[in-house]
């Protein structure tokens, strides 16, 4: 970030104290381009593939090129100085990465939401879900009914 400010500092005060003829802004920004793309590499290479490092790279890259951008646009200078650089092209495809990337790592969020939605054990939520009592017996009147005791014996009980 501190390169982005650099290099926007150097452009504003070349156009600011009109030194563009010791300092011509489309060159100063050509070699910040210059830098930026260089500095992008070694972090990918660095990175070797990691995804969170091409992410960071590539976060870099973008936030640099929109500021070349602004700071075209507001010195006031000729765009078309920059064509060779593909500026827009280069943009655009960036944050085209930036979505896709957002996409895959929503929908992994989600796939991961209704794994574990489905692994989850339903549970009651009253205490009669969580332990049901047996129905109560039917009782017949004049009928004999033979009872448990605790202890395992029967026992005979008119009713």
């Amino acid at each position: 970030m501190r390169d982005i400010i650099q290099g926007m500092v150097a452009v504003g005060l070349s156009c600011a104290f009109k030194l563009e003829d010791k300092f011509p802004p489309v060159s100063l920004l050509s070699s910040f381009i210059q830098g930026v793309n260089q500095t992008t590499k070694k972090m990918s290479r660095g990175g070797q593939g990691s995804p969170v490092v091409l992410k960071e790279a590539d976060e870099k890259q973008l936030a640099a090129l929109k500021s070349v951008i602004r700071c075209v646009e507001d010195h006031q200078l000729d765009r078309a100085m920059l064509s060779s650089w593909n500026i827009d092209e280069k943009i655009a495809n960036l944050e085209n990465l930036k979505a896709a990337s957002k996409r895959k790592a929503d929908e992994h969020v989600s796939l991961d939401k209704l794994k574990t939605h489905k692994a989850k054990h339903h549970r009651p939520t009253t205490a009669a879900q969580r332990h049901p009592l047996p129905p109560p017996p039917k009782v017949i009147p004049s009928q004999e009914k033979s009872l448990l005791l605790h202890d395992g014996l029967s026992d005979t009980l008119a009713i």
